[in-house]
């Protein structure tokens, strides 16, 4: 078969089309720093791509979730620290105001202090973060505690997600350490006991309320250890996120992202195939123009 300048024009032409569209190409990947700009440049490499996007995506949610549960866990832990301290307060005056070596105005000046450590208590039970009530449970309309130091919230937990349906509590069950779990009186009501016997110059009774402290001091460190375990917990999710965006940026980096100084030295190659085609075009295109003179 005779192969005319005509056909070997259109063949030169449709040369040239794909020699632009491969410089388009290596121009694009340069451009934006990546090899993948589209499914069709790679469908299995795309799918990859896409799910390490959604991974990477619902790490940052995660992520957020983690850094607010970390938070309330903080202030939670900041506030029962200062709670220890003054409960240890209590504890102290419970066993010096027994002691029969004080008289009525001492007691009546220890009762008096007694009222300040219980309102700052108050305070601190009715935690509040980020319209939250820390210690109130999932009940978040009132303060979990009222003035008579009466718990009105309930014992549920705040929660935050941490990915495949997994959640961490952040917060201790409503009321405690300030309501006993166990059905015992509350700091609130071991509180006013010892206010009632101090003003009543009452050694005797104040003496018998010192292991009802002691036992208040037990339950704040049986809650702070709780909230220890819980910050472990979500140190271990964060953790693990780290492994799983780690295998997912390493995938976008292989799978989209370009090596530049390669995709600079492709474009470089196509250009020259395209000069290069264009040159046998345009020398064919005088060839077949002398077709017609």
């Amino acid at each position: 078969m005779r192969v005319s300048t005509s056909m070997m024009y259109q063949q030169a032409q449709r040369a040239t089309a794909d020699r632009r569209a491969v410089v388009t190409d290596a121009q694009e990947e340069v451009s934006t720093g990546r090899k993948l700009n589209r499914v069709s440049d790679d469908p299995q490499a795309a799918r990859r791509v896409l799910r390490a996007e959604s991974l990477l995506s619902d790490i940052r949610a995660n992520r957020e979730s983690l850094d607010q549960g970390e938070h309330l866990l903080s202030i939670a832990d900041d506030s029962l620290a200062e709670v220890g301290n003054v409960v240890q307060r209590v504890a102290e005056m419970s066993v010096q105001f027994a002691n029969d070596t004080y008289n009525t105005q001492d007691r009546l000046e220890a009762a008096e202090e007694l009222v300040q450590i219980r309102e700052r208590l108050l305070e601190l039970a009715n935690t509040r973060e980020n319209g939250r009530y820390l210690f109130g449970g999932l009940a978040s309309a009132a303060a979990p505690f009222d003035a008579a130091g009466v718990f009105a919230g309930d014992n549920g937990q705040i929660e935050v997600a941490v990915g495949s349906g997994a959640r961490v509590e952040v917060t201790l069950p409503g009321g405690e350490p300030f309501v006993d779990p166990a059905g015992g009186p509350t700091l609130f009501t071991t509180l006013d006991n010892l206010e009632t016997a101090l003003r009543a110059d009452n050694g005797a009774a104040v003496g018998a309320l010192i292991d009802e402290v002691r036992g208040h001091e037990d339950l704040l460190r049986q809650s702070r250890q709780e909230l220890g375990h819980r910050f472990a917990r979500i140190d271990n999710v964060r953790s693990a996120l780290e492994r799983v965006e780690l295998t997912a940026t390493g995938t976008l980096e292989r799978d989209r992202e370009a090596d530049l100084t390669e995709s600079i030295t492709q474009l470089r190659q196509a250009e020259l195939g395209l000069q290069g085609a264009l040159l046998v075009t345009s020398r064919l295109d005088q060839l077949n123009l002398m077709n017609f003179i």
